[in-house]
């Protein structure tokens, strides 16, 4: 995922998730990585519940944007 401004809600998914929840940023490339390190706690689950998109989600809402103000 994108991390800003998502790596915000991270002290929060920590705080519910303790170290059933990993999360790490890769700063250069501004990604970051939620992992689950228990078998019923979904990542899709954890996203969707702090309202964070997937990278996939958070590019195609950029290109649509971007399309916009392009009017193409």
């Amino acid at each position: 995922m994108h991390s800003w401004p998502y790596s915000l809600k991270f002290p929060e998914i920590h705080k519910k998730y303790g170290k059933q929840v990993y999360t790490y940023t890769l700063h250069e490339e501004e990604i970051s990585i939620i992992e689950s390190r228990h078998p019923d706690i979904k990542i899709a689950d954890v996203l969707q519940e702090f309202d964070i998109p997937t990278f996939e989600q958070f590019k195609r809402s950029a290109e649509v944007a971007q399309r916009k103000e392009r009017n193409i």
